[in-house]
């Protein structure tokens, strides 16, 4: 399924929230797991402990869908998030 043994792509918080909503609208039988935290205070935005933190989180979320064993064979939109320079949420919805 995947074009790759190993990708690195650039992406947004919008970005990984705009993904799980596919995957939610695309998915009966799997559970998507929610995202970390958003911040709601700029003041956590640019704290160097706060985005390391999401990156992790954003990380181990990548993860548990890519291991998922339905998405990996039936999701062209995870297939495109994770392997595509450029992903346009737009041709999924």
């Amino acid at each position: 399924m995947f074009k790759f043994k190993e990708s690195r792509v650039r992406r947004k918080y919008s970005d990984f929230d705009s993904f799980r909503k596919v995957l939610e609208s695309q998915t009966n039988n799997v559970v998507i797991p929610k995202l970390p935290e958003k911040s709601f205070f700029n003041y956590h935005r640019f704290n160097d402990d706060f985005i390391e933190e999401r990156r992790q989180g954003l990380q181990q979320f990548l993860k548990v869908i890519a291991g998922h064993p339905l998405l990996q064979t039936g999701s062209k939109a995870l297939t495109s998030f994770v392997q595509d320079e450029h992903w346009n949420k737009s041709k999924f919805l």
